[in-house]
């Protein structure tokens, strides 16, 4: 699942790891989230450190008004990373 904006089908205006970490994200929400071990080789963060990007990330109003609506299901995963510390 790519993250687009769905109005214009183009990429977000994201570097490419932001990308790449929200397509991960993304691409594990079915199964849980994605394993420690697997965010560890991907991004070299520990849990609560890739938590808190994808949080970050997910609080961007411009990708807030231009995502599709899985993003809705990351925010419920995420949003609270920040605050929470996990």
């Amino acid at each position: 699942m790519k993250i687009r904006d769905t109005a214009r089908g183009v990429p977000l205006p994201l570097d490419r790891e932001d990308r790449h970490l929200l397509d991960f994200a993304c691409r594990w929400l079915p199964f849980g989230g994605a394993r420690s071990g697997d965010v560890l080789v991907e991004f070299g963060l520990t849990p609560a450190g890739y938590r808190a990007r994808v949080a970050g990330l997910l609080s961007n109003p411009e990708i807030q008004a231009m995502v599709p609506s899985h993003i809705d299901l990351l925010r419920r995963s995420f949003g609270d990373a920040r605050s929470s510390g996990h």
